[in-house]
């Protein structure tokens, strides 16, 4: 009986030295990870970027005004429309690549519910 308790107690122990040392193994592979996604990064025209950016912008200005004076359809058509131009676009096809080398080692976020059966007025921070 004083051999199981030991053999317990020992094993209770390894158990807790050995969790912060996987945590440990957790940021160090995190971290690699991040330098491969900077590294990946840098070679992206930050200009175009920039350009993309301000597009969005005003496209996301746009689709909200339309949601908010009923025009759902058209609201939907333009970020159909817009959507498929991103997914033509290859300096985002590059983004996109990069931040393919960090999803497995960052903390899963709401960003990632599947909104594709929604219509576009009804997703977003407000909801337009």
């Amino acid at each position: 009986m004083k051999n199981l308790v030991m053999i317990v107690g020992l094993m209770a122990s390894t158990a807790t030295f050995a969790q912060p040392y996987q945590a440990e193994v957790d940021m160090e592979k995190m971290m690699a990870q991040m330098k491969k996604y900077q590294t990946c990064i840098k070679g992206v025209d930050q200009s175009k970027l920039e350009a993309f950016e301000r597009r969005a912008n005003q496209h996301e200005a746009k689709v909200t005004s339309l949601c908010a004076s009923g025009k759902r359809a058209q609201a939907e058509a333009m970020a159909t429309s817009f959507y498929e131009e991103i997914e033509r676009d290859p300096t985002l096809k590059v983004v996109l690549k990069c931040g393919e080398l960090i999803t497995n080692v960052m903390p899963s976020t709401d960003l990632e519910k599947d909104e594709s059966n929604q219509h576009v007025c009804d997703i977003g921070p407000e909801a337009h």
